[in-house]
């Protein structure tokens, strides 16, 4: 990314939230190659590569850029933008969707739960989303576990489970487990008391589910300010994109 701005010069110490704040300098992945003051406005060119910090995305990506540290000031901003993607190839495809508190969907993936302590109904807009867009649907929370089975591309290289949740309810954690063997802990800090609704993902290793083509899932609560939630949860298969010789 290349971005140029010309903003008004800063009467404050600026703690290298503008990393550029202490003068021009270049490194391989970043840099702040120029940087002048005229007639009362700043000028700074920067530029950073994003090789080592890949962004995972599903349909697009939204770059927004702060105006000042409140982002209350008027600044005239351009920017270059540019990706290597695979054209007309999906890397991350959707391969199953469990929908929770429907019966013929909870039946069809072996869905269980023990420790229930909530079910219920949920309505509430999409946290990080500028477009206005609001989930409303029924779901369950526990204290103890929820297992099910879900269906795989057997040529995956790692699987993206993903959850819609009430973020609402602090610090979610809990194992994750794939066929009885476990793979990690997922993990969501923090909370949302304006916009709760949340579709946060959790990233299965390919060696836990490449050649299969379903995988059972077990969910296991360890902690958070009150329990574990779940409303609908999607695989999506990672594929390799190398092209055929």
């Amino acid at each position: 990314t290349i971005l140029k701005s010309m903003e008004p010069e800063l009467k404050m110490s600026l703690m290298a939230g503008f990393y550029f704040s202490k003068g021009i300098f270049n490194l391989p992945v970043h840099g702040a190659p120029l940087r002048y003051v005229n007639a009362g406005n700043r000028q700074t060119s920067m530029y950073r590569l994003e090789l080592a910090d890949t962004m995972p995305f599903e349909k697009s990506l939204l770059f927004k850029i702060e105006h000042g540290p409140s982002d209350d000031l008027n600044a005239t901003y351009e920017g270059a933008v540019f990706a290597y993607i695979a054209k007309n190839r999906d890397s991350l495809v959707q391969t199953d969707s469990l929908q929770i508190r429907n019966a013929a969907s909870e039946a069809a993936h072996n869905y269980s739960i023990t420790s229930q302590n909530w079910t219920g109904s949920f309505t509430n807009d999409y946290f990080g989303r500028d477009v206005a867009a609001v989930f409303s649907g029924l779901g369950r929370a526990h204290k103890g576990t929820s297992q099910f089975t879900m269906s795989i591309n057997p040529a995956n290289q790692g699987v993206r489970l993903s959850r819609i949740m009430d973020h609402g309810v602090a610090n979610q954690k809990a194992r994750v487990y794939v066929n009885n063997v476990q793979v990690g802990t997922w993990y969501t800090g923090g909370v949302n008391l304006s916009h709760k609704a949340r579709y946060d993902s959790f990233e299965i290793p390919a060696s836990f589910t490449s050649g299969k083509s379903s995988i059972t899932i077990k969910i296991q609560f360890v902690s958070s300010a009150n329990d574990w939630n779940e409303f609908i949860y999607d695989a999506y298969s990672h594929l390799n994109l190398t092209p055929s010789p």
